[in-house]
């Protein structure tokens, strides 16, 4: 039996040894073969990836350099000479900590035949603050196994590097997906169309946040704001047979994104000190505003928690007229300086 593993990677000087080596440990009753797709780097990460296949010969094929694909149709062109019975991926700045990794998960999919693919639990590496954490939404995962529609409520899996598919899925998946923006969590779901997806509890490889990954170096609110179009271009791909999951999923980023704002213009004001009210400035009673922004704290959180929809909409509306508004929010800073902790965030 043999089991194909992709390294997609590009400008992963810094990483790319340690992912090898990560993968060259494994260790199982199974034949391995490497599959590096160099996305044209422009750093040292095809010198480095050609030094290993030197040493590896008849485990690590490197795919010819063309021009520069994108994430998607570099995928698709690994994906493409694969010949195993399953697929695991690891991406050029991930890594793996469990040398059992792929027997661990072959096994778990020859004793469930009906499974599409599976993953592992991961953790997540913060590079620059230097500390590891495990995925706070696998944490709470209860599940062994996860369906589309758990997948389009929350992106359990996480990235591409915990997963193993069945080469056969892969071979089935709808060739539309590569004309899209298609990373682990589009690809994913199109998987557990054709079968659900088993969960692995135990840890076994590390997703690296860094300020230079092409998903991590993102800002916050450019992820959310990208999430929400790549929703819209999903939903019409699978013909919003899951549009009201899918809704649900871009209202809830949508709530966030307000959110974001909201912290960033308060800041903002923050920073402005010459602002504010000037004619609400004088004769305010500051105990008594800070009491009543207290109370309007605590109303609207608990609407926000305990109230049907409609109330929570109009709570939503409210808390954003309030917090957008420069001028009040100067002037609720002066005399309520922690309403951003006790309120916003």
């Amino acid at each position: 039996m043999k089991i194909n593993v992709i390294v997609t990677t590009y400008n992963h000087e810094k990483y790319i040894a340690q992912c090898l080596e990560s993968i060259l440990e494994q260790k199982g009753d199974f034949q391995i073969e490497i599959i590096i797709g160099d996305d044209c780097s422009t750093d040292n990460t095809r010198k480095i990836v050609e030094g290993f296949g030197e040493k590896y010969p008849k485990i690590i094929s490197i795919l010819p350099m063309e021009k520069n694909l994108g994430i998607t149709k570099n995928l698709k062109r690994c994906l493409d000479v694969c010949s195993g019975e399953y697929i695991a991926i690891c991406e050029g700045d991930d890594y793996w900590t469990d040398a059992n990794k792929l027997q661990k998960q072959k096994d778990f999919l020859e004793s469930h035949k009906d499974y599409s693919m599976c993953f592992s639990a991961i953790m997540l590496y913060y590079e620059e603050k230097d500390y590891f954490v495990h995925h706070p939404d696998q944490v709470s995962l209860r599940k062994d196994a996860i369906t589309i529609e758990d997948l389009i409520e929350n992106n359990y899996i996480g990235n591409f590097s915990c997963c193993m598919y069945r080469t056969d899925v892969v071979k089935r998946l709808p060739q539309g997906i590569y004309n899209l923006y298609t990373v682990d969590w589009m690809f994913n779901m199109a998987c557990a169309q054709l079968g659900d997806i088993g969960f692995l509890k135990n840890p076994m490889s590390v997703y690296r946040l860094h300020s230079n990954g092409a998903w991590t170096g993102k800002a916050e609110l450019e992820q959310l704001e990208g999430i929400c179009n790549h929703i819209n271009v999903y939903n019409n791909f699978f013909d919003y047979k899951y549009d009201l999951l899918f809704s649900k999923r871009k209202q809830i980023i949508n709530d966030e994104i307000i959110r974001i704002k909201m912290r960033d213009q308060i800041k903002l004001a923050n920073d402005n000190k010459d602002g504010g009210l000037s004619m609400m400035g004088s004769g305010v009673k500051p105990n008594f505003n800070k009491r009543f922004f207290c109370a309007l704290s605590f109303v609207l959180k608990f609407v926000r928690r305990v109230s049907p929809t409609w109330l929570k909409r109009i709570a939503r509306k409210t808390i954003q007229k309030i917090c957008l508004n420069k001028k009040i929010m100067d002037f609720i800073k002066r005399i309520y300086p922690d309403f951003v902790n006790d309120f916003v965030l």
